[in-house]
C-alpha cells in the first residue's frame, strides 16, 4: 500500500480540494496537496493492489483496528479483489465519509449477515467512485495546467510537468487491462456477486475506460505522439473495435450504448491528435513538410498503410482515414496510390461529416467543457486542411445537398468552440472553413439556412457581432434558381451570363411595406443548368437586413397559406442570427429595429393559426427575452397587444379572485401548451415563455404592469408548477429544467423590492405568490421537488458520464433542490403572520410516517457531498422551520436522530469542510438552543457523573458538539485557514445562545474547562483596524458575543464563585488599560458612524451590536466595581468622558436614525454613569449643563 497510515486522504476529498470547493484554497495549500498525493495520481488505477498474504498479515498486526473491522475488510477484499490493507482503509475511509449510521449501529450492522451484505455493497459503490475521482484529479490537472485563467495553474503545471514521463505508458497498460478483463463471477469474488453486480461492475469498467482515454486525448493535445505510439494505439483500438469489441460486450445494455460510443469517439480523435494534423498544415504553408515527425519514418507510414486498409466496417473509422489521406497526401504528394484513394473513399462512404457533427454533439452533451472544446479544436483543424487540400466536390458521396448539409453541420459544431470564432474572422476567406462559409454565401438567399447557420455561431464577442452584421451588410451576390429561364432576361450565346432587362421587385410586398429591388442591367452567372431549372448567382449589391425584413414581412403576408411552412424555415434561422447578436452586443439592437419590432406581429399571427409551428414561436420569445431585459416596459407594452400572454378579462380586486383565477384566459401560450406541446412532449415555447416571463419580472416593471403579470403567474402556480413533473418528455432533462426554471421565476418574484407597490386593493405580485405557495397545490409542488432527497440526486449524478458540465440533468437537478429550498424559505419568512398553520407549514412539519417525514429528508442532506450549497442550503431551512413551526425537530428525526447528528458534527469537525456550510451547522445549533430543547441535548452530548452528596456534574460526551466550538475558540487556532474569523463568530454566538438561554448544565461544563476563560477573552486583547478601515464586521460581533458572556457570568454567578481564570482574566483586562482601549474605540466607532450617516455605514448592525454589549458591560461596572476591577478613578473619568463625547457626536445629526439610535444608546448609559460615578458627573456637568437638561 502506498501510504501505510490509516489516515489517508480519500480520492474525492483530494478532488474536492483541487476543485477549490475545500476550505483549503491557498495556492502553497494545493501544491502542498498535490506534492503528498503525487505518487497516487501517478500511478492512477494502478494504486489499487490485488490481495496478497503479506498484506493480510499487515492487517491481522495492526493492532490500531478493531477486530470487527479488520474481518469485515477482509470481506471488502473478497468482493472487490482489492489489497487488505487498502480494503480496511476504504472501510475507514467510508465510515468517515459516506456511512449513515451511528457507531453502536455499526456493531450491529456487522453482526448481522443482511445488513452486512447491504453495507458491502454499498462500500463496493463508494470504492468504485473512488476510482472515478482519482482519475477525475488527473483530469482536472490536465484541464487547466495552460489556462493563464485559473488560480491554480502554476501548481497543476509543475504536477503535469512531473506526471508527463510515464503518465501514457501507465494509462495505456491500465486501459488494456480493464477492456481484457475477465467478469468477476461468485466463484472468483463471493457470493455477493450477482449478475445484477457484474452489471454493476461491467458499468464502471465502461466509466473507467471512457475517462482514461478522456486523460490520454487531453495529454496528447498538449504533449507530442510519437509515430511507433500512434501505431501501438492503432493496434489496441482496432483490437477493441473502438469500443465495440469489449472482451464482456455480452454484458452491454442499451442504457451503456452512450459509454460505448463515448469510448469510440475519444479513441479516434486520441488517433486523429496523433497525427497532428494542425503542425502538418502548418508545415505545409511553409513548406517545410520534412520537419513533420512522419517525413522521417516510412516504414512506420507503411505499416499504418496496411493497417488502416483493414479499417472501414464502423463509423469510428471515418475521421482517422481521412486524417491519414490528408497526412499520405501532403506528406509525399507524388506517391497518391490507389492505396491512399481507397482510404479516402472508405472514410466519405462511412459517412464521416456526419459523423464528426454527431461525435461533437455528444461529447458536447455529456462531457467535460474542456474535453468537448479540445475535440472542437482538433477537428476544426482536420476541417480546415481538408477543405483547404481538396475541392469540395470531391468531398461528396452520397448528394451535393446531403454532404453539403453535413459539412455545415460539423462546421458550426466546430466553431461554437471559445475563441474558434475570433480565429475565424482573422483568417483569410479563401482557406479552410472560410471556404465554407463562402459556399454558404455563394448560395444566398436561395438557401437562407447555411450561411445564417454558421454565421450565428461566428458571433462570440462584440467584434464578432461586428463582422457579421458587416459581412450581411453588404452582399455582392443575389442567386435564384428558375425552373425556367424567365421572360425579361437575355442571354449570351452560350447560356452562362444573363442580363436582366427591366428592374424586379424582389419581394411581392403591398405598398407601405420593405422593398427590395434588382435593377435594370444586372448580369448573373448561371451556375448551373438542367432538367431541374437554371441556379444563377446575380452580381447586386444589397443589404442582408433589408432581405431579412422583406423575409418577415413575406411570412406575415403567408401565414394563413400553404406556403408558411416554407417561410418558417426561411424566418427561424433570421429570428435564431438576431437572438444571438442582441445576446452578445445590445449596441447594435437598433440597427435590427425593423426586424424586432415586427416580431410582435409574427407572435401574435402565428400562435392563432390551427397548427402553429412552435419552433419559430420559440425563437420569436427568445428574442423578446433579451428585449425584455434592456427595456420591460416597451416589451410588455407591445405584448399585450399580441394575445400571446395570459390575461384576465375582468379587473382583478381582491386575492379571493386572483387566487381562483376568475375570469382569466390563458392567452395563445396557454393555449399551445395544452393542445401542441403537451401532447408532442416538446416544450420550446413553454421554456421560452418562462424565460420571458422571469426576465419582465426581474426588470421590475412598475405596479401596473406588475399586477399584468398577475394572469401570468397564477397560470405558472395553477397549472404548471403542480403537475409539470407529469407531462409527456421526449427528452430526458427536460422535465428537470422546466422544474429550474418555473422555480427561478419564483425565486425571482419573492426578491422583488417592495418599492412601487401601491396599497390598492389589488394584491401585489408577491404577496399572491407568497399566499399561493403558502395555501394551494402549488406550495405543495414545492415540498415534492424538496423530499426528492440525497439518495436520488446521488443516483442521478452517478448515472451521469464522468465529467459532466453545468447543464447536465443531476447539476439541473440540484439546482432545482437548491431554489426549492431557496422558495420555501423566502415564503415563511415573508409570509404575513397568522395564528392558523398554512398547508405548506403543515407538510413541512407533519410528522407522518418515517418515510413522509421532509424534516428527516431535510436533515438528510448533510450527506450529500457534491455541492456545499445544497447542504447548506437544506440546514437554512431547518433553521427557519427550527424558529417559527411548533414541532420538535428531535421528535421527527426519530430514530435517525444519533446518525444525522453524528454527520453534522463529522463535516463541522473536517478541517477541509466548505467554511460556510460549518458556519450554517453553527447557526443552525444557536438557534436550536432556544427553540429545540430536545436536539440541543443531543448536540450536547452530555454524560452525567454522581458527585459528592448526590449532586450532579456533568462530562462532554464523545459526540458533544461542544469539543468543537471549544476548538474553534482556542486562541492557539486563531488565523489558520479552518478558523477564519466568520467561523470563530458562529462558535461565539452558540456559547452565547447558551448562556442567554441559561443552559446550565452545558455552561457548568464549559465554565470549568482549562483555559476556556482565557481562550474566550482572546479577542478582547486584540487590535482592530480603525473603524474607517474595517473589512471584517463579524469580528466586531465576534468581541460583543464575548462581552456579553461575560457580562452575563458576572450577573448571574454570586462574585465569590466566579472562576477564579475569569476574576484573573478581568484583572489582565484592567492591568493592560484595556477598559481605556475599548472605550476609545467604541467613541471612534460613534463618530464614524456620524461621519458616514449620508452615505450609509455598510456594518451598522455589528456596530450597534459591539455598542449596546459595552454599554451592557459598563453598565454593570456600576454595581460589579471589584469583579471587574474597575475602580480607578482615572479610568473612570476616561470612560466617562469618552461616553460624552460618543452622545455629543450622535445627537448633532437628529436627522439621521442610525445616529438617533447611536444617540439614545450613549444618552441612556451617560444618565445611569451621572447617577453611580457621581464624582465624574460633578467635574464636567458645569460645561456640559445644556446636554444634560435636554437629555432630561
Amino acid at each position: 500500500m502506498a501510504e501505510s497510515e490509516m489516515s489517508v486522504r480519500s480520492c474525492r476529498e483530494l478532488w474536492t480540494i483541487l476543485l477549490g470547493k475545500s476550505a483549503l484554497r491557498e495556492s502553497a495549500q494545493i501544491e502542498g496537496e498535490l506534492d503528498k498525493h503525487w505518487d497516487r495520481l501517478h500511478q492512477g488505477l494502478s494504486y489499487y493492489k490485488p490481495p496478497s498474504s503479506s498484506s493480510a498479515a499487515k492487517v491481522k498486526e495492526n493492532k490500531d483496528v478493531a477486530q470487527p473491522l479488520k474481518d469485515f475488510g477482509l470481506r471488502i477484499s473478497k468482493l472487490l479483489n482489492l489489497d487488505e490493507q487498502q480494503s480496511v482503509q476504504l472501510l475507514q475511509c467510508y465510515l468517515q465519509e459516506d456511512y449513515r449510521g451511528t457507531r453502536d449501529s455499526l456493531k450491529v450492522v456487522l453482526n448481522e449477515e443482511r445488513k452486512s451484505q447491504a453495507l458491502l455493497l454499498k462500500i463496493a459503490d463508494y470504492y468504485y467512485e473512488e476510482r472515478m475521482c482519482l482519475l477525475r484529479c488527473v483530469l482536472l490537472l490536465l484541464t487547466y495546467f495552460q489556462d493563464e485563467r485559473h488560480p491554480y495553474r502554476a501548481e497543476y503545471s509543475n504536477c503535469v510537468n512531473k506526471l508527463e514521463k510515464d503518465l501514457v505508458n501507465n494509462y495505456q497498460s491500465q486501459f488494456e487491462n480493464l477492456f481484457k478483463a475477465e467478469a468477476p463471477t461468485w466463484e472468483t469474488h463471493g457470493n455477493l456477486m450477482t449478475e445484477r453486480q457484474v452489471s454493476r461492475w461491467f458499468l464502471q469498467c465502461l466509466r473507467e475506460q471512457s475517462l482514461l482515454l478522456e486523460i490520454i486525448f487531453l495529454y496528447y493535445a498538449y504533449f507530442e505522439m510519437s509515430p511507433p505510439d500512434l501505431v501501438k494505439f492503432t493496434k489496441m483500438f482496432k483490437e477493441q473495435g473502438f469500443g465495440l469489441r469489449q472482451t464482456n460486450r455480452h454484458l452491454v445494455d442499451k442504457s451503456m450504448d452512450a459509454l460505448v460510443d463515448r469510448i469510440g469517439y475519444l479513441s479516434s480523435l486520441i488517433l486523429i491528435e496523433g497525427m497532428d494534423i494542425d503542425f502538418l498544415h502548418k508545415c505545409a504553408l511553409e513548406d517545410c513538410t520534412d520537419r513533420h515527425q512522419f517525413s522521417a519514418a516510412p516504414d512506420i507510414i507503411k505499416e499504418m498503410d496496411q493497417l488502416l486498409l483493414t479499417f472501414g466496417d464502423i463509423p469510428h473509422h471515418g475521421p482517422v482515414l481521412l486524417a491519414w489521406v490528408l497526412l499520405r497526401h501532403t506528406l509525399r504528394p507524388d506517391e497518391s496510390s490507389p492505396v491512399i484513394r481507397r482510404i479516402g473513399n472508405t472514410a466519405l462512404q462511412l459517412g464521416v461529416f456526419k459523423y464528426l457533427s454527431t461525435m461533437l454533439r455528444g461529447l458536447g452533451v455529456s462531457g467535460n467543457n474542456c474535453t468537448a472544446s479540445t475535440a472542437k479544436m482538433c477537428v476544426y483543424g482536420l476541417l480546415s486542411f481538408v477543405i483547404t487540400s481538396f475541392e469540395e466536390e470531391s468531398l461528396q458521396t452520397d448528394g451535393v445537398e446531403t454532404q453539403s448539409s453535413h459539412l455545415i453541420d460539423v462546421a458550426c459544431e466546430v466553431l461554437s468552440a471559445p475563441n474558434l470564432a475570433e480565429i475565424f474572422w482573422e483568417m483569410k476567406p479563401n482557406m479552410g472553413l472560410g471556404m465554407i462559409l463562402d459556399s454558404a454565401a455563394g448560395m444566398f438567399p436561395h438557401k437562407i439556412g447555411p450561411l445564417l447557420q454558421l454565421l450565428t455561431v461566428l458571433v462570440s464577442n462584440k467584434s464578432t457581432v461586428k463582422k457579421v452584421y458587416n459581412f450581411l451588410d453588404k452582399m455582392s451576390f443575389y442567386t435564384q434558381v428558375y425552373k425556367h429561364k424567365p421572360s425579361d432576361v437575355i442571354s449570351k450565346d452560350d447560356g452562362t451570363l444573363w442580363r436582366r432587362q427591366a428592374p424586379k421587385l424582389l419581394y411581392p410586398l403591398g405598398t407601405g411595406q420593405t422593398k427590395l429591388w434588382m435593377p435594370q442591367g444586372v448580369l448573373g452567372q448561371v451556375m448551373m443548368a438542367g432538367e431541374q431549372g437554371y441556379v444563377v448567382r446575380w452580381e447586386h449589391s444589397y443589404s442582408s437586413w433589408t432581405l431579412f425584413t422583406c423575409e418577415v414581412e413575406m411570412l406575415l403576408h403567408v401565414v394563413s397559406t400553404a406556403d408558411v411552412i416554407a417561410h418558417c424555415a426561411r424566418v427561424k434561422p433570421i429570428l435564431d442570427l438576431v437572438h444571438k447578436i442582441i445576446s452578445v452586443d445590445w449596441t447594435v439592437s437598433d440597427c435590427l429595429l425593423p426586424v424586432t419590432s415586427r416580431i410582435y406581429m409574427l407572435l401574435q399571427r402565428l400562435t392563432s393559426v390551427i397548427n402553429p409551428p412552435v419552433d419559430v414561436i420559440a425563437s420569436c420569445v427568445n428574442c423578446l427575452s433579451v428585449l425584455a431585459a434592456r427595456m420591460p416596459g416597451k416589451v410588455w407594452s407591445s405584448l399585450q397587444h399580441t394575445g400571446f400572454l395570459p390575461f384576465a378579462s375582468i379587473p382583478l380586486t381582491n386575492m379571493a379572485q386572483c387566487v381562483s383565477a376568475e375570469g382569466m384566459k390563458a392567452g395563445n401560450y396557454g393555449n399551445l401548451l395544452v393542445q401542441i406541446e403537451q401532447p408532442r412532449g416538446e416544450y420550446a415555447v413553454t421554456i421560452a415563455f418562462l424565460r420571458l416571463i422571469t426576465t419582465l419580472v426581474k426588470g421590475q416593471l412598475g405596479s401596473t404592469q406588475n399586477k399584468g403579470l398577475i394572469p401570468c403567474v397564477l397560470l405558472v402556480l395553477k397549472e404548471m408548477l403542480p403537475t409539470y413533473h407529469k407531462w409527456r418528455y421526449n427528452t430526458y432533462g427536460v422535465r428537470e429544467r422546466i422544474g429550474c426554471l418555473i422555480l427561478e421565476l419564483i425565486h425571482a418574484i419573492l426578491n422583488l423590492s417592495p418599492e412601487g407597490e401601491d396599497q390598492g386593493s389589488t394584491p401585489a405580485l408577491q404577496s399572491l405568490s407568497i399566499y399561493s405557495l403558502a395555501n394551494t397545490e402549488a406550495g405543495q409542488a414545492v415540498v415534492n421537488i424538496m423530499a426528492v432527497g440525497v439518495d436520488t440526486i446521488d443516483v442521478v449524478l452517478a448515472a451521469q458520464p464522468s465529467s459532466s458540465g453545468s447543464e447536465s440533468p443531476g447539476q439541473i437537478l440540484i439546482q432545482t433542490v437548491k431554489l426549492a429550498f431557496s422558495v420555501t424559505n423566502n415564503v415563511i419568512r415573508l409570509k404575513p403572520a397568522s395564528d392558523a398553520v398554512s398547508p405548506l407549514e403543515q407538510a413541512l412539519t407533519q410528522h407522518g410516517s418515517h418515510g413522509n417525514n421532509l424534516i428527516v429528508v431535510l436533515a438528510k442532506y448533510i450527506y450529500h457531498k457534491h455541492d456545499p450549497a445544497l447542504p447548506r442550503l437544506a440546514i437554512q431551512l431547518l433553521k427557519r422551520l427550527a424558529t417559527v413551526a411548533p414541532m420538535s425537530v428531535y421528535a421527527c428525526l426519530g430514530s435517525d436522530a444519533a446518525a444525522i447528528r453524528d454527520a453534522f458534527l463529522t463535516r463541522l469537525q473536517s478541517k477541509t469542510e466548505d467554511m460556510r456550510i460549518k458556519v450554517m451547522i453553527l447557526e443552525f445549533l444557536t438557534v436550536a438552543v432556544e427553540t429545540q430543547p430536545g436536539l440541543i441535548e443531543l448536540f450536547l452530548n452530555l454524560e452525567v457523573k454522581d458527585g459528592s452528596e448526590g449532586s450532579k456534574e456533568f462530562l462532554l460526551g464523545e459526540w458533544s458538539c461542544l469539543h468543537v466550538v471549544l476548538d474553534l475558540i482556542d486562541s492557539k487556532q486563531q488565523g489558520k485557514y479552518w478558523c477564519p474569523p466568520l467561523l470563530h463568530r458562529a462558535a461565539l454566538a452558540f456559547l452565547l445562545a447558551l448562556w442567554q438561554d441559561r443552559r446550565d448544565s452545558a455552561i457548568s461544563v464549559l465554565r470549568t474547562k482549562e483555559k476556556f476563560w482565557e481562550n474566550l477573552t482572546t479577542p478582547l486583547f486584540g487590535t482592530l483596524t480603525p473603524p474607517a478601515e474595517t473589512t471584517e464586521p463579524c469580528v466586531l460581533e465576534a468581541c460583543a458575543f464575548v462581552m456579553k458572556i461575560i457580562g452575563l457570568e458576572i450577573y448571574y454567578v454570586v462574585s465569590g464563585s466566579l472562576e477564579q481564570s475569569l476574576k484573573d482574566g478581568l484583572q489582565k483586562f484592567s492591568n493592560a488599560r484595556r477598559y481605556e482601549y475599548w472605550s476609545q474605540y467604541v467613541k471612534s466607532l460613534v463618530c464614524h458612524v456620524v461621519e458616514t450617516e449620508e452615505e450609509g455605514i455598510c456594518y451598522f448592525p455589528e456596530t450597534q451590536m459591539l455598542i449596546s454589549a459595552w454599554r451592557m458591560l459598563l453598565i454593570l461596572s456600576t454595581s460589579h466595581a471589584d469583579v471587574m476591577q474597575l475602580t480607578d478613578e482615572s479610568t473612570k473619568m476616561k470612560l466617562f468622558l469618552d461616553v460624552l463625547d460618543a452622545t455629543k457626536a450622535s445627537l448633532s445629526s437628529p436627522m439621521s436614525v442610525p445616529c438617533l439610535r447611536l444617540g439614545s444608546m450613549m444618552a441612556t448609559l451617560l444618565l445611569v454613569l451621572l447617577k453611580q460615578w457621581r464624582r465624574c458627573g460633578e467635574c464636567v456637568y458645569v460645561e456640559n449643563r445644556h446636554l444634560f437638561i435636554f437629555m432630561l
